[in-house]
């Protein structure tokens, strides 16, 4: 594996002690995707598995080993079908015979009501508005993640999220609504490069609700780790 990043270096070459493990456990329906990254404590460095080191994690009595996402990459990744609701995962670093634990349970499931499947919108087009049902008292948080192409050919990608505003919060339902106008706003205020305006972007949009895993022994404490249930939408802008 060749790192493509220029900070980037073999796990074998950082202590125990020093190894940061962080990672997201991302429950949709009955798919479990588990994705982890190592740094160096102190240095921030990217860490490679090597030297026998190993990234695994279990669900439900099945272990999996994390993989590199692609040859170049520096997260790994695993994923599990048929992961039952508000699961515990369990994600670990192994070294020498040893395993440094950290464990999470998946928030409850929460649905989306409508739309019920990817959407077109232009200029002209009405409001969008997005309905959930979250049946625990959270308020999932919104991430996006969106490529554009211009006119000149260009293309462009970023992961600020659209100006959704929240509606209604009334018992398990949330309502909310993102307007034609403000999304063609958000989109020509974005930082650029070229002047040329968007022929298109698409938008992969996730409402999720998230809760932090257990910190690791004997490993470093830093980094970040959690489980989330997530609930995605795909939407395609023409302007």
């Amino acid at each position: 594996m060749v790192c493509a990043i220029a900070n980037c270096k073999p796990s074998s070459e950082a202590a125990t002690q020093d190894v940061r493990l962080s990672y997201t456990a991302t429950q949709t329906g009955s798919v479990l995707t588990v994705r982890a990254q190592l740094h160096q404590d102190g240095k921030w460095a990217v860490l490679q598995l090597a030297g026998g080191d190993a990234l695994s994690t279990e669900l439900q009595g099945r272990t999996l080993e994390l993989r590199p996402s692609s040859p170049s990459a520096s997260d790994y990744v695993a994923v599990f079908d048929g992961a039952a609701e508000q699961a515990q995962v369990m994600v670990s670093f192994r070294r020498a015979g040893s395993a440094y634990n950290s464990a999470v349970q998946i928030p409850p499931r929460f649905s989306m009501i409508s739309p019920s499947g990817p959407v077109r919108m232009n200029g002209n087009s009405p409001d969008l508005e997005v309905l959930l049902q979250v049946p625990s008292r959270g308020r999932p948080l919104l991430k996006s993640s969106a490529s554009c192409s211009r006119q000149d050919g260009s293309l462009a990608a970023f992961a600020q999220e659209p100006p959704f505003e929240l509606i209604e919060a009334q018992g398990e339902i949330q309502r909310y609504r993102l307007r034609s106008a403000d999304l063609t706003r958000f989109l020509t205020q974005l930082p650029s490069s070229s002047n040329s305006p968007h022929k298109s972007c698409d938008f992969r949009l996730t409402w999720a609700l998230s809760q932090p895993a257990s910190v690791p022994m004997g490993i470093s404490s830093g980094g970040t780790r959690s489980g989330e249930y997530a609930t995605p939408l795909d939407l395609r802008y023409e302007p």
